[in-house]
């Protein structure tokens, strides 16, 4: 099949690149709702970064992050200490 205009994927109307970058950013802003790395850096939970769009797009669908900037994040529950055990209640766990 020759290359031409109707399957090259050439946009044949002028302003329909424009309109489609417009619609699709390079970036866009994300709240963290599940601390994950990014840029070898972790980000928090409840943070607002500005990441790649097809990231965003993953973390969103992973619910790891939400494009709703105004959701209410919970923070995570810091975890209790842990207790050693003694010798003899080792064994009695057993």
């Amino acid at each position: 099949m020759p290359l031409t205009m109707e399957n090259s994927g050439a946009f044949l109307v002028s302003g329909q690149q424009e309109k489609q970058m417009a619609s699709n950013p390079a970036t866009r802003k994300i709240k963290v709702l599940r601390s994950f790395y990014f840029g070898m850096k972790p980000l928090a939970v409840g943070v607002v970064a500005e990441v790649p769009y097809a990231f965003a797009l993953e973390m969103i669908a992973a619910h790891k992050a939400t494009d709703d900037l105004e959701t209410v994040v919970e923070q995570p529950a810091v975890r209790a200490p842990a207790i050693e055990m003694k010798g003899s209640q080792k064994a009695d766990s057993k």
